[in-house]
């Protein structure tokens, strides 16, 4: 800190220097935890649904259960419906972005999933320091 605690009784000065710490310490576990979004940019769609015909691609889904695994679809578009089941015949209503292969698809999923779970994670590491310091 930028005063001099010296002149403050010995327990206060190691409450300080504790929260001190902390801070540090939660500094360092944000910037950590944001840092897995920077090593994953967004990956944006790169086959846009066509203004004529029916444009094929891939989507990709994220696990609903715990027994699912995360995938890639194929899918196909067009200027109002869509399909995630086929390539040729849309059968949903509103056209959908896809992407060109089912890596890029896989590579799409990385940001929001980390985004999803960063808040979990981070509430789960509190709970272990409040476990750890009582």
């Amino acid at each position: 800190m930028a005063k001099d605690i010296s002149k403050l009784p010995k327990w206060a000065q190691e409450r300080i220097a504790k929260l001190e710490l902390e801070l540090k310490e939660s500094r360092e576990r944000e910037s950590g935890l944001q840092a897995l979004l920077v090593e994953h940019p967004i990956v944006n769609p790169d086959v846009l649904p066509p203004s004529e015909g029916v444009a094929n691609g891939w989507i990709a889904r994220r696990p609903v259960t715990s027994y699912e695994k995360p995938e890639a679809r194929k899918a196909c578009t067009s200027s109002i419906s869509h399909s995630t089941r086929k390539w040729d015949a849309p059968d949903t209503q509103g056209k959908l972005p896809l992407y060109s292969s089912p890596a890029l698809a896989l590579k799409a999923l990385i940001p929001s999933v980390v985004k999803a779970y960063r808040d979990e994670l981070a509430q789960i590491i509190s709970l272990i320091e409040k476990e750890e310091n009582s």
